[in-house]
C-alpha cells in the first residue's frame, strides 16, 4: 500500500471525503424531511393514479376513444342531413 504515489492518496482521500459528506447530507435530509419545504415540488394530493386507471380502461376497451370520435362524427353528419332535409332550397 505504500507504493501508491501521493496524487493517488490525495484522490483517494477526496473520494472518501465526498462520500462522507454525501452520507451526512442524506442523514440530515432524513431527519428534517418534515421541516423541508421545496418550492419546485408542490404537495401531492391523495388521489388515484391516472396512469393505472387509464391502463385499466384501455385493457377493457382498447378502441373506446376511436369509437367516441366516430359516434360524434356520425351524430354531426346526421344533424347536417336533418338540416339539409328541412331546408332543401339552401
Amino acid at each position: 500500500m505504500s507504493d501508491l504515489p501521493p496524487l493517488a492518496w490525495a484522490l483517494l482521500c477526496a473520494v472518501v471525503v465526498i462520500l462522507v459528506v454525501m452520507n451526512l447530507a442524506l442523514v440530515a435530509l432524513v431527519r428534517n424531511r418534515n421541516n423541508i419545504k421545496i418550492a419546485a415540488m408542490p404537495p401531492r394530493q391523495a388521489r388515484p393514479q391516472p396512469g393505472l386507471d387509464n391502463i385499466a380502461k384501455v385493457l377493457r376497451d382498447p378502441f373506446s376513444d376511436e369509437r367516441k370520435q366516430l359516434n360524434e362524427l356520425s351524430e354531426r353528419i346526421h344533424d347536417l342531413d336533418e338540416k339539409s332535409k328541412q331546408d332543401p332550397d339552401q
